[in-house]
């Protein structure tokens, strides 16, 4: 009588909304025996399933089947799609012609919930603007113009609560006309 294929190797990687699972077929059998490369016994496909996670990391067990896909050799890769966020485990099996294994170990993954999207609206409060320059030893902010109020800042790139402002705003109040100007915005 033949027993069950080994476990195998899952892991769990991607962007947000997907795990991208890799696996490594196993070679043996769990009595230790080949599986052979043709014939009865060969190896005919994989099936992975995924769901909730139980417990903590990193021993997370297999929760509630949320979903599975069933896959021919030698397919070992399979990103699954449309996933919400929260903690998702992974496990997978594999299937001979004699039947199929037990499940792999878990693979877990957390899909992190969508950020919001930046404030807007952000213009320059105090109407100083500065440049940045670095010293020996610290960073010196050089008052280099003025900014009218109201005037947009940019919220993608700021230093200490300063926000780049667009240079074509400035009235300069001495020959520095740096590349980057920052002014304090609300």
């Amino acid at each position: 009588m033949r027993k069950a294929l080994l476990l195998y190797f899952l892991t769990a990687t991607a962007m947000a909304g997907e795990a991208q699972l890799t696996w490594t077929q196993p070679t043996q059998n769990t009595d230790g025996s080949a599986i052979p490369a043709s014939g009865t016994g060969r190896l005919t496909g994989n099936r992975v399933a995924w769901g909730t996670c139980t417990g903590t990391a990193p021993n997370y067990t297999f929760g509630t089947q949320a979903g599975q896909q069933v896959f021919t050799v030698p397919t070992t890769a399979y990103t699954v799609p449309n996933l919400a966020s929260g903690t998702w485990c992974f496990r997978a099996y594999a299937s001979t012609t004699y039947g199929e294994s037990g499940p792999s170990g878990v693979a877990a993954k957390v899909i992190a919930p969508p950020m919001p999207n930046p404030p807007s609206g952000l213009v320059v409060a105090d109407g100083i603007a500065y440049t940045i320059l670095k010293r020996e030893d610290r960073f010196v902010m050089l008052p280099v113009g003025t900014v009218p109020a109201g005037t947009a800042c940019d919220t993608s790139q700021a230093v200490n609560g300063y926000y780049v402002v667009p240079r074509e705003a400035v009235t300069w109040t001495g020959t520095v006309k740096p590349v980057v100007v920052v002014a304090q915005c609300s």
